[in-house]
């Protein structure tokens, strides 16, 4: 249902976001980048950095790209 609410107990007029820490692992490349725990909003930014995709500062546009695989 589209027009459906969810219950709360502190009624607000906007959707807010939390901006929690979550626990995250990984393995692989990058992995470094999301272990431990991390604010949410951080896991984008760090998978798009480590995959070169989508706005903002990525791996492949480093030079430390160029100095560990090339």
């Amino acid at each position: 249902n589209a027009e459906y609410t969810q219950m709360t107990s502190v009624p607000l007029l906007s959707e807010t976001h939390g901006g929690d820490d979550v626990l995250i692992y990984s393995r692989g490349p990058f992995s470094h980048l999301l272990t431990g725990v991390v604010e949410q909003s951080y896991i984008p930014h760090a998978i798009g950095y480590a995959s070169c995709i989508g706005p903002g500062l990525k791996f492949c546009n480093t030079n430390e790209r160029k100095r560990k695989f090339f």
